[in-house]
């Protein structure tokens, strides 16, 4: 990330419990999904992944500093111009949420006190 497109980038994690499968595949597309989400759109200069598991629950969570969710358009404008879904989320955001489905997590975006963006994906630590 930080030789492509010049964004520091951080990898945290403790304890690691295996993750198999569909599972991490599903996290890593989220990560994926998330990141690319803080380029494109977000335009941060830092983002930190952290993955944090004890024996029955994981927390994926990728923090940026860019400039958060979107709040120049609203719910309507965004449904209209075919970029949200019925909760005003776009494409990638819907396939996020459908992948932690998947995996019987649950995802949450939330903007940052400081700026900036926080994507977390709990996970049962038992797939």
């Amino acid at each position: 990330v930080k030789q492509i497109y010049g964004v520091e980038c951080e990898y945290v994690h403790g304890h690691r419990y295996p993750i198999k499968g569909e599972a991490a595949l599903n996290l890593y597309r989220i990560a994926q999904e998330a990141v690319n989400n803080s380029i494109r759109h977000g335009q941060a200069d830092w983002i930190r992944l952290t993955l944090e598991q004890d024996t029955e629950r994981g927390r994926l969570s990728i923090e940026d500093n860019g400039c958060g969710l979107a709040q120049q358009l609203t719910h309507a404008d965004r449904k209209s111009m075919g970029v949200a879904n019925s909760n005003g989320n776009g494409m990638g955001i819907q396939i996020m949420e459908y992948r932690a489905q998947v995996i019987g997590g649950k995802l949450s975006l939330l903007n940052r006190p400081e700026g900036g963006l926080k994507v977390s994906c709990v996970f049962s630590n038992q797939l």
